[in-house]
């Protein structure tokens, strides 16, 4: 989620339950298995265009498009010859077009790692002009394919040239604690990260993306429940799928954000709910494609973002998430979502360096819960002791109340012990009158009861 900045805050900060430490040792699993998952994500995104009529053939992202036009995009994992991209590109856009597109012209380097070519096809009947654009790099080929109608204004055409994806130099980062690194843009920035893996990085047009971001959530049954709600500093919810918790936990979410001066965020809608494999015991998962608009003083951000979101029990009255998201301007979110991916997919961990992090990170949490419980008894005593002391003043103040009673009233009750009966006499001859019957009975047969001693 675009807030899941407070998320990482929050699950840092948050004490760890026991439930917890258990969900702890299984992060490096789930990380690892997330870097799995975004080599998914093209095809998890096919089939969303931004706003053509028809969809995208298979496999495709569309990052421009006017009339007929497109500028369509796809990688090929593990394709190095250039030429090979172009053509298995032009030989899969066949349902595309009304009839096979026929190639004019191509040509490449001696190394084949770049080539174009250029082909004519026709469109529900109207003929287009086309070029393909391949290029190898150290992962696999990437291939854009930009075509539309042979009469179209050149304005038509040169908007659909915008969409090509642009050079990239990039940059290595490392991650904190030598948990792995990062490649991103040298016009990006890397904004956070912790020594388990998780990234926050930012583009230099309002492009957000994190990586292994999560949170521990209370639920409504929970007795830190009504705490959370009065201070604001826990999240609260059911336990739920993915797109539910997203609902519920986006206004909470931009509620601490605001606290710390960060920018409010508002859920504009789920466009559309995919579900996943979860990688924990009784975890939900899923692909979540929303719009959301994103608030920062006088500016208002309309944003689209995808999700991989997966939410875990932690018992009876707490659950977790674990997200990993990328998010862009909603005008420029279908061009620059290509270059998202690739950045995404070039998070690399170091798993023995997760595993020691983790590890470390579990016995801090330990030490600070066992801080904490200390904490709480050392508290608990001292209520108890002030209790006390607020008993024994109280006692003192009903035993002078007594004593000024007493007195008002002049009498004082006297008792004869071995009957157990008792009988008020003169406040002033009390103890006289007592010393007398004691006198006669030859022992301390009767006593004096003041009122201050009968509580």
């Amino acid at each position: 989620m675009v807030l899941s900045n407070n998320c990482n805050k929050l699950v840092n900060t948050i004490a760890m339950s026991r439930a917890k430490r258990a969900w702890a040792t299984a992060c490096w699993a789930l990380l690892s298995t997330l870097i799995a998952c975004l080599s998914a994500v093209p095809c998890a995104l096919a089939g969303q265009d931004a706003g053509a009529s028809t969809p995208p053939p298979k496999g495709y992202s569309v990052l421009a498009f006017q009339g007929l036009g497109r500028t369509l995009f796809r990688s090929l994992p593990g394709v190095k010859s250039a030429k090979a991209a172009a053509l298995t590109c032009l030989r899969g856009l066949t349902n595309t077009f009304d009839s096979k597109p026929a190639i004019t012209g191509a040509f490449g380097d001696d190394k084949d790692r770049q080539c174009q070519a250029f082909f004519t096809a026709r469109v529900k009947g109207q003929a287009v002009n086309g070029m393909v654009m391949a290029g190898v790099g150290e992962h696999g080929a990437a291939v854009s394919v930009v075509y539309d109608r042979t009469d179209a204004p050149p304005a038509e055409v040169a908007a659909l040239m915008t969409g090509l994806p642009l050079p990239v130099r990039w940059v290595v980062h490392p991650l904190p604690g030598g948990s792995g690194t990062i490649r991103l843009p040298a016009d990006w920035k890397l904004t956070g990260g912790n020594s388990i893996g998780s990234v926050m990085a930012t583009g230099p047009a309002g492009e957000t993306i994190g990586l292994g971001l999560g949170a521990e959530v209370m639920t409504p049954n929970s007795f830190m429940a009504a705490q959370a709600r009065m201070y604001g500093t826990m999240l609260v919810a059911p336990f739920s799928d993915p797109a539910t918790a997203i609902r519920n936990l986006t206004p909470q979410l931009s509620a601490m954000s605001q606290r710390r001066g960060g920018p409010a965020v508002t859920l504009d809608r789920i466009i559309s709910s995919r579900p996943d494999t979860p990688q924990l015991p009784y975890g939900r998962a899923a692909w979540v494609y929303c719009a959301v608009t994103r608030t920062t003083g006088a500016k208002v951000e309309h944003l689209r973002e995808w999700d991989r979101m997966e939410c875990y029990p932690l018992g009876a009255m707490a659950w977790g998430f674990y997200t990993s998201y990328a998010a862009a301007p909603d005008a420029t979110f279908d061009r620059e979502l290509p270059l998202m991916l690739q950045i995404c997919k070039s998070w690399n961990l170091n798993a023995g360096a997760v595993q020691a992090n983790t590890a470390q990170m579990i016995n801090a949490q330990n030490q600070r819960f066992a801080s904490f419980e200390r904490s709480m008894e050392e508290r608990n005593q001292a209520f108890e002791s002030y209790l006390k002391s607020s008993q024994n003043a109280e006692r003192v103040r009903e035993k002078c109340n007594a004593n000024f009673d007493e007195m008002i009233r002049g009498t004082r009750t006297v008792e004869d012990t071995a009957t157990g009966e008792r009988t008020d006499v003169d406040l002033g001859y009390s103890k006289e009158i007592v010393d007398k019957l004691n006198e006669h009975e030859g022992y301390k047969r009767y006593k004096e009861i003041p009122l201050r001693d009968q509580f």
